[in-house]
């Protein structure tokens, strides 16, 4: 198991796309800070960006976000072209439990998660203090409140992550994956979430329902925050922890059913 994920790692270093993905990435958790500064400074607006809660810490809660679509793109890339390469074919005929071969895998995109989140969360902290102050670090808990904010982002990112990692084992093709991975993370809550809403409140006649709070990229965007609420981190954990679960279960199962061609 632990060549196996070596070997996974070794693979991911080499390619060209992990690099560009990452600097895309930190590029684009520049341009957040960037752009919000602009803003700050256009037409005159005589207002601090004390005044506005602008600080590192706040461009920290605000670049983490930019890794989710760089890591999607890249575990839809990565997966699929084992498959297209005849790795994952040579490994398993070798008699290697397809149960490890898959965790391999996982394992390898949670480290792209960490990695990606991490450097995204570095590059906008920096460059949000160099333009408007590291902000207010002399709270008891402020410390611990970043790592638990970061650690709290990280989880859902791995179990959204953990849904493209089943796609990329179905569809074992590099174009069916992006394109399914980019349409879940689109249609699903612009689409999907507000049709159940609608559902629930006009047909069923359930008014204290959000079928948001169940799908897991809504902690995506509630967890970066210093002061997220004790209930929806309880909740977040458990959605977050069953769509890990149940993914991984069910990718796991399809790839034992399925021949490798």
């Amino acid at each position: 198991m632990l060549n196996l994920i070596a070997c996974d790692f070794y693979k991911l270093f080499k390619r060209k796309s992990f690099y560009i993905c990452c600097l895309i990435a930190m590029a684009m958790s520049c341009l957040g800070v960037i752009v919000l500064n602009a803003v700050l400074n256009m037409g005159g607006i005589e207002i601090s960006a004390e005044e506005m809660g602008y600080s590192g810490i706040y461009a920290l809660t605000a670049g983490l976000g930019e890794s989710t679509l760089l890591v999607t793109i890249l575990v839809s890339m990565f997966i699929p072209s084992e498959f297209a390469f005849g790795t994952i074919k040579n490994i398993a005929s070798k008699g290697i439990n397809r149960s490890f071969i898959y965790l391999s895998k996982f394992i390898v995109c949670i480290s792209v998660c960490f990695m990606y989140t991490l450097l995204c969360g570095i590059t906008s902290f920096t460059l949000g203090s160099v333009m408007w102050g590291t902000g207010d670090f002399s709270g008891q808990n402020v410390i611990l409140d970043i790592f638990r904010m970061f650690g709290l982002f990280l989880l859902a990112q791995v179990a959204l992550q953990s849904i493209f990692v089943m796609v990329g084992f179905i569809t074992r093709q590099t174009g069916g994956a992006v394109a399914t991975n980019l349409a879940i993370t689109i249609a699903v809550p612009t689409v999907i979430i507000k049709f159940i809403d609608f559902a629930c409140s006009s047909w069923f006649k359930i008014q204290d329902f959000s079928a948001s709070e169940y799908w897991v990229s809504d902690y995506l965007n509630n967890f970066p925050s210093l002061s997220v609420n004790q209930d929806v981190i309880n909740k977040g954990l458990i959605v977050c922890v069953c769509y890990i679960a149940a993914a991984t279960a069910i990718g796991i199962y399809t790839f034992y059913k399925r021949d490798i061609k």
